[in-house]
């Protein structure tokens, strides 16, 4: 499993009995919607002694069309999976996870190449209230990182020099 170079050789080197006393990289896929959590979870995750989060947080691999995943398989498992360190601190005792929230929204043909990548392997999908969620997703899309409370029944007025103000 350690000379491997794509997702495939390392679903196939792993799939033996041999390998299954071993953790199995990737471990999880770690999911959910924008604004649920991922990022702290992924952050939460990355400072456990066992575990070797992945760089970048999202590397998307699987949401990419078969033709491109083919030519930046080597760059998934060396540099995501971190499979060359995985192996340095010994298969048994380190765990690593593929950190892209948006595979759930990619539908079947990712579930299915996730599953054919690592049958072994479990999901995490992070949840949030959905009217927090999306208040915060709102919040963010905005330049200046703030809502204009409209729910307080605030008016937008004029002011000279300083530009719009609310007034109640």
């Amino acid at each position: 499993a350690c000379r491997c170079a794509s997702p495939a050789c390392l679903a196939r080197a792993l799939a033996s009995k041999k390998a299954s006393s071993l953790f199995r990289p990737p471990h999880f896929w770690l999911g959910g919607c924008q604004k649920c959590g991922t990022t702290s979870m992924y952050g939460l995750l990355s400072r456990h002694p066992q575990i070797l989060a992945p760089e970048p947080k999202e590397p998307g691999y699987f949401a990419l069309p078969a033709a491109a995943r083919a030519v930046r398989a080597r760059w998934y498992v060396r540099s995501v999976l971190r499979l060359p360190e995985l192996c340095e601190r010994g298969l048994a005792r380190r765990a690593t996870f593929d950190g892209t929230a948006y595979y759930l929204q990619w539908g079947t043909p990712v579930a299915a190449a996730l599953r054919a990548a690592a049958p072994w392997a479990k999901l995490v999908v992070v949840f949030r209230e959905p009217v927090a969620r999306a208040m915060s997703w709102l919040q963010h899309g905005r330049p200046n990182g703030h809502l204009l409370p409209c729910w307080r029944c605030y008016a937008l007025q004029e002011d000279d020099a300083r530009g719009p103000t609310l007034k109640k």
